[in-house]
């Protein structure tokens, strides 16, 4: 064991389960201060502290091994230990849905409402699906309109994750029907998934049917864009009258939203939206607000898919969250797009370091130099890699 890292090992158990395995593992470093100092006393490889009982509880939690939590649990590690970005064994039982463990968990006191950079466990539940596990949340008094700056509200989650089951549940626990984040209310996305039955609902909620989504359209607008002209009968009869729309009839929104002139106008305000959102990524990404960049950065690319900077920038602001998969999704369309770009191979490099491929890394990084041989950050970037004497 010793030549393998200790901590893999301990991981490894209480992500499949094996508890007995666990046990003996945790016992070879016991000095009888406690599950929490024995867990101390596990090195990696390199000889550093690696795990602590709450990334165990996490990891347990996961693989949804009950045993396991309660071990650990009664071991006396806290249940509402939670990773760098907040994120609790409650948000992930809530989105795993394992309903046992939501329940003993919130025995243990956990706070309903706990929120991590990616929302509350109910936000985990209504983005997953997860309708038990939802409703033990509500039932538990999970206040149906918190999010964090970056999720979804509940139930615009559960929408635009096509989780329709869980509408229900939370407008009748008192969801706002006009709650969202970036501009996505719920009637803005069932309109542009043309759920009529969704929207139905919402109206009889109370969901204000002129609100307008990041780029100026109501719902009514979004239905009749999309082609869906039964959603466009069903708010006509509630939506205010649009100004600069001749003929307010639903057949009057459908021509209007189709014509030629509104399309040239969808076409300039597009080109405003791409530059304003490439603005605002910036800003965000120099006020370190990296999920809003991403946000602005995600709508300016919806406009223009081959747009090499606002992919690079994105990239950049995955591996600034440690996201080295999503990053270097990013940096290889930028360099399918522009192969003689270096950029695009630092970005990739950069997404291979934080993935732990140092190989791929190194590799990403003299294809970079070779096209930029004075490129100090790609210098700079190769011999920090570099596998090799």
């Amino acid at each position: 064991m010793e030549s393998r890292s200790a901590d893999a090992d301990i991981i490894s158990a209480t992500t499949n389960g094996e508890l007995n395995r666990l046990k003996k593992l945790l016992a070879k470093y016991d000095d009888g201060r406690g599950l929490a100092n024995t867990v101390k006393n596990v090195k990696n490889v390199n000889g550093a502290g690696a795990i602590h009982c709450g990334s165990l509880l996490l990891q347990a939690t996961l693989g949804g091994n009950m045993n396991t939590i309660e071990y650990l649990l009664g071991k006396g590690t806290d249940p509402e230990t939670s990773d760098t970005k907040g994120y609790m064994p409650l948000h992930a039982a809530a989105e795993k849905g394992y309903t046992e463990i939501v329940t003993k968990l919130l025995s243990k006191g956990v706070n309903v409402n706990a929120i991590s950079e990616i929302g509350t466990p109910l936000v985990m539940a209504a983005n997953f699906g997860q309708l038990e596990a939802l409703q033990i949340l509500l039932d538990h008094n999970a206040n149906p309109n918190f999010s964090s700056g970056c999720s979804f509200t509940p139930l615009a989650g559960s929408i635009v994750s096509g989780y329709l089951q869980c509408v229900e549940p939370l407008l009748e626990a008192g969801a706002n029907p006009d709650g969202g984040s970036y501009g996505e209310t719920p009637l803005i996305a069932a309109a542009e998934d043309g759920l009529t039955q969704i929207i139905k609902r919402l109206i009889q909620a109370g969901a204000n049917p002129d609100i307008t989504n990041n780029d100026g359209f109501t719902p009514i607008e979004i239905a009749a864009l999309y082609g869906y002209y039964d959603v466009v009968e069903i708010l006509f009869p509630v939506t205010s009258r649009i100004p600069g729309y001749i003929d307010w009839s639903v057949g009057g929104v459908i021509a209007h939203v189709q014509s030629d002139q509104a399309k040239k106008q969808r076409e300039l305000k597009a080109k405003e939206k791409f530059h304003v959102a490439k603005l605002s990524g910036t800003d965000a990404f120099n006020k370190k607000d990296y999920y809003k960049a991403i946000y602005c950065y995600s709508k300016a690319n919806e406009i223009d898919l081959n747009d090499v900077i606002i992919l690079s920038n994105r990239s950049m602001c995955w591996a600034r969250m440690n996201e080295g998969a999503k990053a270097l999704v990013d940096a290889t369309a930028c360099i399918v797009l522009r192969p003689y770009w270096p950029k695009g191979y630092y970005r990739a490099g950069v997404a291979h370091s934080l993935l732990k491929r140092y190989n791929k890394a190194e590799k990403a990084f003299l294809a970079g130099l070779e096209l930029s041989p004075n490129s100090q950050e790609l210098k700079d970037a190769y011999r920090f890699n570099s596998t090799t004497p």
